[in-house]
């Protein structure tokens, strides 16, 4: 429907055709074409056709009807909805605390267990350089004596473990704060 087309139309036809009271009708042959100013596909032949959109037939009282069910459904609807909008922010305001506090319950844990590597790891060290004989190069022979290279293997493998821990704990942070804004 062009502009034109528009400005020539009621009110009432306006309100029929926003609400699909309408139909599409085709040209026939021997029809001008001028008066049927959309292509659209005809069911019939299955092929695009000029067509007009020609509003349905309903008399002044259905009409009117129409309008005062609209304005009755229309006071309804913005009463549940503002009910419905208080709901959700209270279901809302519910998740996002539960969802706070559940993602930064995991990456206190995590934190935690980072700190618990770095701890255990260090003792371990001590435990492993007394543990562990070392061998001289002199006569090969295991030799009573504190093995520092036992020490620094298990605390360089606690530092790393402990900081991809921490590393992970701080993402799900940095995750938390994004689904927060």
């Amino acid at each position: 429907m062009d502009k034109e087309q528009k400005k020539n139309l009621t009110e009432k036809e306006t309100y029929l055709i926003n609400h699909g009271y309408y139909k599409y009708v085709f040209k026939k042959e021997g029809d001008d074409p001028f008066e049927y100013g959309l292509r659209r596909l005809n069911p019939e032949t299955n092929y695009y056709d000029f067509c007009k959109l020609v509003v349905d037939d309903i008399s002044d009282e259905e009409y009117e009807k129409m309008l005062r069910n609209e304005e009755t459904e229309k006071t309804d609807a913005s009463q549940n909805n503002n009910q419905d909008i208080k709901q959700q922010k209270i279901q809302k305001n519910q998740k996002d605390s539960t969802r706070k506090s559940s993602s930064n319950i995991i990456a206190t844990n995590i934190t935690i267990i980072a700190f618990i590597v770095f701890a255990f790891t260090f003792i371990l060290g001590i435990v492993y350089g007394n543990t562990f004989k070392t061998i001289s190069l002199d006569n090969l022979k295991p030799k009573e004596e504190f093995n520092v290279l036992a020490m620094f293997i298990t605390w360089g493998i606690g530092a790393v473990s402990g900081t991809l821990l921490l590393g992970f704990a701080e993402i799900i942070k940095l995750l938390q704060r994004i689904a927060d804004k």
